[in-house]
């Protein structure tokens, strides 16, 4: 596997292999974001069926690692285990719906990023400008291994 595009097709192919039993009915697929100042990352979106909650592993780390000399199996074992962990949760760490306001409003941030460097980003996202600078706002939400985010759209002001 020679390019990151390569990988993440070949780790969608193979996950499920890894997961424990229950897990194993996970939807998975490959997801291109684009991030701050127009860097696009590359990861896989896990989601169980009937879940409002799903979570992205970023293929980068994952790839650099496995560039580095780690074994495929064990860059996938540990893959495994953070989608694990992070679905098997429980509902206690998890915000019911995140495009209810109500259930969002505490954990959301302002964040300021660079108008020309970031104008893909600006067309689907609520911001105000000043200067040069946008601010956007994203929802930092506590998970078990730190924090998950979401950046505010126009879709979940429409919702």
């Amino acid at each position: 596997m020679e390019t990151l595009r390569q990988f993440a097709e070949e780790a969608v192919g193979k996950i499920k292999e890894y997961l424990p039993e229950e897990y194993r009915d996970v939807e998975c697929g490959i997801v291109e974001r684009i991030k701050n100042n127009g860097v696009y990352w590359t990861g896989i979106s896990f989601k169980k069926p009937a879940d409002p909650n799903s979570m992205t592993i970023y293929m980068e780390d994952c790839f650099g690692e496995y560039k580095k000399g780690m074994p495929f199996d064990k860059v996938m074992e540990e893959m495994a285990g953070k989608i694990a962990d992070h679905l098997g949760m429980g509902p206690e760490l998890y915000i019911e719906r995140t495009e209810d306001f109500e259930s969002v409003k505490d954990f959301l941030e302002p964040v300021l990023i660079n108008t020309k460097a970031n104008r893909k980003v600006l067309q689907d996202t609520p911001c105000m400008t000043a200067a040069d600078l946008s601010i956007v706002c994203r929802a930092v939400l506590p998970m078990k291994d730190g924090q998950g985010s979401i950046e505010v759209k126009g879709i979940h002001l429409e919702k």
